[in-house]
């Protein structure tokens, strides 16, 4: 039986317009009613990369920083592809700061959800390694600098409410917080 690391990592995208920044408002779009959190480690790309393996991969990697990747479960499971789902207006709130020099292969991911912890891991139990992740992408697309890869979450996630306030904390790397508001 085949570990869950042996696999590929799944894919999806985040579009320019989902990015925020840490303290902006996350509008969530009208029928988005299951939107979860999940607190990821980001890579930020630092040279066009194409076809490489792990060991070139860790090349690419200029820095890391931190992510939100909000996800709208419904649309996630009712849709062929995870665009709507991952992908709407502001469902990539990331922080402001890129981290370089950092092992993030092992530091501590913290997201709070109006300031209790719901999830707490080290990103050396990641299922997939940045390494893997970036080398695999590579065949298929080439990155380029500044592109930001979300790495997977730790734990359980739940559903948001209005007004609620999520933060994400990478120790070394920094962190993003941003609120909860729905369209009336």
């Amino acid at each position: 039986i085949a570990s869950p690391s042996d696999a590929p990592p799944p894919l999806f995208l985040k579009l320019p317009s989902s990015l925020i920044a840490s303290g902006k408002n996350i509008v969530v779009s009208p029928g988005a009613n299951n939107v979860h959190f999940e607190g990821e480690l980001v890579l930020v790309i630092g040279k066009t990369t194409k076809n490489v393996n792990q060991e070139q991969a860790k090349e690419a990697i200029f820095g890391v920083t931190v992510g939100n990747d909000l996800t709208e479960r419904s649309w996630q499971g009712q849709d062929l592809q995870w665009v709507r789902a991952k992908a709407s207006d502001g469902f990539g709130p990331i922080g402001s700061m890129i981290a370089v020099g950092v092992d993030y292969n092992n530091v501590l991911l913290t997201t709070r959800l109006n300031g209790k912890i719901v999830q707490q891991e080290n990103t050396s139990h990641m299922i997939h390694s940045p390494a893997k992740v970036v080398s695999y992408l590579s065949k298929y697309f080439t990155l380029l600098p500044g592109d930001l890869i979300f790495m997977g979450t730790p734990g359980r996630t739940q559903a948001l409410e209005s007004e609620d306030t999520v933060s994400v904390t990478i120790e070394k790397v920094g962190s993003v917080e941003n609120t909860i508001k729905r369209y009336q």
